[in-house]
């Protein structure tokens, strides 16, 4: 296993060890809702994942715990907010924006590092998330991405961390990986590219290589270097 030296932003540490709530739901457009389950390790990082739509939840979150054990995983309710009327990426990215605002504002999850984890065209539309909602995350990790992504007009993303894995034996998708790599790089965040063997599910490749991007981040190294969050609707 490669040793990752991920370069740190220009922004100050911050003092991330707040209280962690048990369960989160906001009301917010298109009915959607998170929950949050509370992990075992103590000032750890939050996991958001968005699965594949045709994958179920579940893999993705056996996924999460592997990768890093017993971190807080919040889990958005995103069949929920893609029933009814089709929605782009872009939009279904914003419904997301405003429901990790109004959850970080109503329990006090403002100084909490989330990490987006997204596969297939969940990684498309965590892509979109970080394009457009950058300073609410503080790393994000694309799991086999489908889509190339569109560059966001004055969308600024120093200080995000992100980890790209794509199949190795397809162009395809390796090209898509690095068009996504390519714009979120000239936008300013730092990213790491990964191939891996074909498989039909995620395996212990993408475990490892996640697990050594997230401990490399919020590992021993307290507090991790990470972006500040701000929210939709600050000042600043």
């Amino acid at each position: 296993m490669r040793e990752y030296k991920i370069p740190s932003p220009n922004r100050q540490h911050r003092d991330y060890r707040m209280p962690l709530i048990a369960i989160i739901n906001v009301n917010a457009p298109l009915t959607a809702s998170f929950q949050f389950r509370a992990g075992t390790v103590a000032n750890s990082p939050v996991l958001l994942p968005l699965p594949d739509r045709g994958t179920t939840l579940r893999s993705l979150l056996r996924f999460c715990r592997r990768a890093c054990p017993g971190v807080p995983i919040l889990i958005p309710r995103i069949e929920k907010l893609r029933s009814g009327a089709p929605i782009d990426n872009a939009m279904a990215a914003d419904c997301l924006s405003l429901l990790i605002a109004k959850a970080v504002k109503a329990h006090g999850l403002s100084m909490i590092p989330i990490i987006v984890v997204g596969h297939a065209d969940g990684a498309d539309l965590a892509a979109q998330l970080a394009l457009r909602h950058g300073s609410l995350l503080a790393a994000c990790i694309l799991l086999l991405p489908a889509t190339e992504a569109s560059n966001v007009p004055l969308a600024t993303l120093d200080g995000l961390h992100v980890l790209v894995i794509v199949s190795g034996c397809k162009e395809g998708c390796v090209s898509v990986g690095q068009q996504i790599s390519n714009v979120l790089e000239e936008l300013g965040a730092a990213v790491i590219c990964e191939r891996v063997p074909t498989r039909r599910s995620l395996g212990p490749y993408e475990t490892a290589i996640a697990r050594v991007f997230i401990a490399t981040l919020f590992g021993e190294d307290w507090p991790p270097r990470s972006a500040s969050m701000v929210l939709p609707g600050d000042v600043l």
